[in-house]
């Protein structure tokens, strides 16, 4: 678990007068901001003292900032004037109210460009820097740290700038091509009929019968083969994969289970592992492993938000290695790709950072990305096809995370590969009435200039 903290902003203006009850840390900053930090112990619920701050941000009268900081790997900042919450901004690049920040701090210079630009930070670090650096006050702080004084100043802001400038100026590698209907690859005809599919149809797929004996053997599990187009609920050659976790027992059980004629091909007790049932178990045909895992919702449900490894499997469910994990990486489906023996994780607390894992030997290489970005696909040749947070440009970067394209779009974006060839369109919005139609255009990536592979 990292640090948790929350802390009150007031100007020094409005502060004085106000009368703060016991058990608050008060200091004050040469930039004129009064920091009321509550006092509490490790292991208390951050819940109790972010309400108290609420509530006083509700009480007072003029601008003051609700600071939030969960985990070391997420934030919030929230504009209060007059007792009214009029915005808020976040590690997630999300923001509201950029305007009523300015108007109810117009001293900052740049305020609202600054706030903007937390969305093109590169590290979570980097925002606190922008941020702190912003107001001239140490928000990473509580009550029984050192005091530490921050400088009002735009160093932070300016080298966010001078690095944009630079990536506008960059030599696109790939351009976009529009390719009618009658080119586009059957593999990228499944993933959008997948896309368009009403889920109460995919639903309907029909999945191999489900042998009822397994049941007294505790609650079973589906295995789906990992792929790009969703689940496929069946192995190549036809055959069922399914656990079973028994009361009482101490390890889960895979089975594998014949899709011509329902007898049972292989049955293999699974690692022992701390908190069985919050681990999943997914295939990655590309590797040929099995990974075994703990499942991050289910992680979160328990309040325990650190997976330490994860095992590889062969095909026979038998452990090839364990291998740990980085801080703030999740095995989840949404934020790590495939291809070959690599796996690329992101670390959440790091929106431009993932580590490459090799499957089968366990070596690792921490990749950061030259702007924060999604990966969504790896290509064998180390290409990286990405998109930003907010789904509206498309990205492409070598296998050392330097960019060599981008492309901006005017509206949300899905982006695709296969065989070497990288693809985009346009999403449509769920208040769409064609949403479950095909797109009306698709766009390829295709090679402007070559250059060597460094994967």
């Amino acid at each position: 678990m990292g640090v948790t903290l929350c802390s009150l902003l007031i100007p020094k203006t409005v502060y004085t007068g106000m009368q703060i009850e016991p058990g608050y840390t008060v200091r004050e900053s040469a930039s004129g901001w009064v920091s009321i930090l509550p006092q509490f112990q490790e292991g208390d619920s951050i819940l109790k003292p972010l309400n108290e701050l609420t509530r006083l941000a509700k009480q007072g009268s003029g601008p003051c900032l609700l600071f939030f900081y969960g985990d070391d790997d997420e934030f919030s900042l929230s504009l209060y004037m007059d007792g009214k919450k009029q915005g808020t901004v976040d590690s997630f690049g999300k923001r509201s109210g950029i305007t009523q920040f300015e108007k109810a701090l117009s001293d900052i210079p740049e305020l609202g460009n600054k706030l903007k630009m937390l969305s093109r930070c590169k590290t979570f670090d980097e925002q606190i820097s922008l941020l702190e650096e912003t107001f001239g006050i140490a928000l990473y702080d509580l009550w029984d740290m050192e005091p530490r004084a921050v400088r009002q100043s735009e160093e932070t802001y300016r080298e966010i700038i001078a690095r944009e400038e630079k990536l506008k100026r960059l030599k696109n590698r790939f351009r976009a091509v529009e390719i009618e209907e009658n080119e586009w690859p059957e593999g990228l005809m499944e993933q959008l009929r997948w896309d368009q599919m009403p889920m109460k149809q995919r639903r309907q797929i029909k999945l191999l019968p489900f042998p009822k004996w397994l049941s007294q053997y505790g609650r079973v599990a589906r295995i789906g083969l990992y792929s790009h187009t969703g689940i496929q609920w069946y192995l190549p050659e036809g055959d069922s994969i399914f656990r079973t976790e028994a009361p009482g027992e101490a390890r889960a059980v895979m089975w594998r289970i014949s899709g011509k004629d329902g007898s049972v091909l292989l049955r293999r007790e699974l690692p022992d592992v701390p908190d069985e049932r919050l681990w999943y178990m997914r295939y990655v045909p590309s590797a040929g492993v099995y990974l075994y895992s703990p499942d991050e919702q289910k992680m979160e449900q328990k309040k325990r938000l650190r997976q330490e490894y994860a095992v590889a499997l062969d095909d026979e469910f038998k452990e090839i290695h364990r291998f740990s994990l980085e801080r703030g990486c999740f095995l989840s489906k949404d934020f790590t790709v495939f291809c070959g023996h690599f796996a690329w994780i992101l670390q959440h607390a790091r929106k431009d950072t993932y580590v490459r894992q090799n499957l089968k030997t366990g070596e690792k290489k921490i990749i950061r990305l030259e702007v924060p970005a999604v990966l969504k696909f790896a290509l064998a040749d180390g290409t990286l096809l990405a998109m930003d947070w907010n789904e509206w440009a498309v990205y492409c970067f070598d296998a050392e995370g330097r960019l060599l394209s981008r492309h901006k779009g005017n509206a949300r974006m899905n982006a695709w590969a296969d065989d070497g060839h990288m693809y985009f369109w346009y999403a449509r919005e769920m208040n769409d009435p064609r949403l479950h139609e095909l797109p009306d255009q698709v766009w390829r990536l295709d090679e402007v200039y070559r250059a060597l592979s460094v994967l």
